[in-house]
């Protein structure tokens, strides 16, 4: 957040560990200290939560990297700005690369049931049904920081899936890779990044 005093500007350095409850303790102590401007925050449900402490405060808040849809759509948050695209934007990128330009047909969508691996899984899943262009062979939420991903693994070696796009934690992805590697699945691996580039692919040994 920043502060002004005087014409000078000083940072307030706040953590909300994408936490609903800690953003809110967060966004109070801000107000209080008399900031004028946040940036932040990076989540989007703690920010989703926060919203309502800094719209009554009259604060500005402007995020890198909170991309849930509502957040700007609903119109519930006109103080709320972000200098990336939301989730059903960045999805819709997505699923035309894997299917216009790798060609896709079976595509397992698989996500961390976090807000925005979720929410983002929801537009894929969708867009690529309307496309009529693939199908969704596997739409299935995994839990970050399992020992043992081998299960998700399987289904996917099942559902005949030609690639899987996981909007999901890194390591969730990186430990699914690994399993499968080991389970010779074939699928291909591609993981749509924060920046709404089209994934990143890479075949599996």
């Amino acid at each position: 957040a920043v502060l002004e005093a005087e014409h000078e500007s000083r940072m307030l350095v706040e953590d909300t560990v994408c936490d609903a409850k800690t953003a809110t303790d967060v966004a109070t102590k801000l107000v209080s200290d008399g900031a004028q401007i946040v940036l932040g925050g990076i989540c989007s449900g703690s920010t989703k939560a926060a919203l309502p402490i800094y719209l009554d405060a009259g604060m500005l808040v402007m995020s890198p990297s909170a991309t849930n849809p509502a957040l700007t759509q609903s119109g519930d948050y006109p103080n709320f700005f972000r200098t990336i695209a939301p989730d059903d934007a960045q999805a819709k990128v997505d699923v035309d690369f894997a299917t216009d330009k790798l060609g896709y047909t079976k595509i397992a969508v698989v996500h961390d049931k976090g807000d925005y691996g979720k929410g983002f899984a929801e537009f894929a899943k969708k867009f690529i049904e309307e496309s009529g262009k693939a199908e969704v062979v596997l739409f299935e939420g995994v839990t970050p920081g399992a020992v043992d991903y081998s299960a998700i693994v399987q289904k996917i070696k099942r559902s005949g899936a030609e690639a899987v796009m996981s909007p999901s934690d890194r390591a969730v992805l990186g430990e699914s890779r690994i399993h499968s590697s080991r389970t010779r699945s074939g699928a291909r691996y591609s993981m749509s990044e924060v920046s709404s580039s089209p994934a990143r692919s890479g075949a599996l040994p």
